[in-house]
């Protein structure tokens, strides 16, 4: 949000979705407080799972090249992907891309999301969640 005035006992902020905030300026003076807009460049980071079966090497030019278009995301510095955290059922990437505009990153950030699953589900890479899987057994009577 953008700070609209200070007051004595409190800050107002204007959110991007048209609310407006009184944060007491006790939690401020007391809290880190993020600013997206101090710098006129941001890095989105947007984490998604594929399967341990995947070929990471695809995973990384498919999200690589969501991310190709200069007039929208920065080539310098050049956006990347890692891998986070190898997990039982999914492992879990990050990819890092930065934008010239910070004002634009909640609707880029959407934006890439929904473009992430269209483009995986249409390559058919697979995006699978933790589960548990029940195997039914036979209970023989005993008596």
């Amino acid at each position: 949000g953008q700070v609209q005035q200070i007051t004595l006992r409190s800050t107002r902020v204007v959110t991007p979705d048209g609310k407006m905030l009184a944060v007491p300026n006790s939690t401020i003076i007391n809290s880190t407080v993020t600013s997206y807009t101090n710098f006129p460049h941001l890095r989105l980071d947007i984490a998604v799972t594929v399967g341990v079966n995947e070929n990471l090497d695809v995973v990384r030019r498919t999200l690589l090249g969501l991310v190709s278009d200069p007039k929208t995301f920065m080539t310098d510095p050049p956006p990347s992907m890692s891998v986070n955290a190898l997990n039982d059922y999914n492992v879990e990437v990050e990819l890092q891309v930065w934008i010239e505009d910070e004002r634009e990153h909640a609707r880029l950030r959407a934006e890439l999301r929904e473009q992430i699953f269209r483009t995986f589900t249409d390559k058919g890479i697979d995006m699978p969640f933790e589960t548990i899987q029940l195997t039914p057994i036979t209970v023989k009577n005993a008596g």
